[in-house]
């Protein structure tokens, strides 16, 4: 019987995917390139067992490198365009972020709620 090759390259972490009819679609093709990025940003934070994805505008513009009011624009313009929806508001005196959801993925046992396939141009 023949040994079975060991692979000598193998990734650890994460995967995240994103099909092609969100890729191609109207409401994906329309973001800029902050609102891209921002989107898989909340994806890669994206939990399963956890559906909330918590980012603040301040966390989001540390990890885009934008400033606080282009994070804070990008976020209103994913949740125009239905990629995310807002869950719970923050408190900042409190410190405690935004909770969005991604409207691609499923919620609390439930379906994709895909919001962004009724976005027209």
């Amino acid at each position: 019987m023949a040994k079975k090759r060991k692979s000598l390259f193998q990734r650890s972490g994460q995967f995240h995917r994103v099909y092609r009819d969100m890729f191609e679609s109207d409401a994906y093709r329309s973001l800029r390139c902050v609102e891209r990025c921002l989107l898989h940003e909340l994806h890669a934070l994206y939990l399963p067992s956890r559906n909330d994805v918590f980012l603040s505008t301040r966390d989001a513009s540390r990890r885009l490198r934008v400033n606080a009011d282009t994070a804070r624009k990008a976020f209103h313009v994913l949740e125009n365009r239905g990629f995310i929806k807002l869950t719970r508001g923050q408190l900042w005196q409190q410190r405690k972020a935004r909770e969005w959801r991604l409207t691609f993925e499923s919620y609390k046992d439930r379906e994709p709620t895909d919001e962004w396939k009724n976005f027209n141009d």
